[in-house]
């Protein structure tokens, strides 16, 4: 029986070297916690990538969800699957682990798709609810005076 994965399921199984290794190749590189948990929250601080309503943490999903499926979420809603697809890399670790961020489809538990959660592995794991996406380095983020002006 032959496994056949589609372009538009997400990648998954990936170490942190691996994604470390990935992203410059892309001419990006692993965001930080603290980007990653910005870019969810926003500058209201919202406790999930959508909002504040746990209903879309209830994970019903028998399988990692498309890319690109769901609303959007983070800042804008220009982001999907910042919760709720896969655990995802990021560049930061906490007491010497390493630090994933989002929860995956297989969380059971609403509480771990807040995005503030946080998951500890050893670099090498790679199972089938941990991913990553790249960040672009920029010279300041896109629209500040906007975001500081709502936080006013």
């Amino acid at each position: 029986n032959q496994h056949v994965i589609a372009d538009e399921s997400p990648v998954i199984a990936v170490s942190l070297q691996d994604a470390v290794a990935y992203c410059p190749y892309k001419g990006e590189r692993l965001p930080t916690e603290n980007e990653w948990e910005y870019i969810a929250r926003g500058p209201a601080r919202h406790t999930f990538p959508w909002g504040e309503n746990m209903g879309p943490a209830v994970g019903t999903e028998n399988a990692a969800p498309r890319v690109g499926d769901g609303p959007g979420e983070g800042i804008g809603g220009r982001y999907r699957g910042l919760s709720g697809n896969v655990w995802q890399w990021v560049d930061s670790k906490v007491e010497g682990r390493r630090v994933l961020k989002g929860a995956s489809w297989l969380e059971t538990n609403p509480a771990f798709r807040r995005a503030a959660s946080r998951r500890y592995e050893l670099p090498s794991r790679a199972d089938e609810d941990s991913g990553f996406r790249c960040a672009k380095s920029l010279p300041e983020w896109p629209d500040t005076d906007l975001w500081v002006a709502q936080i006013k």
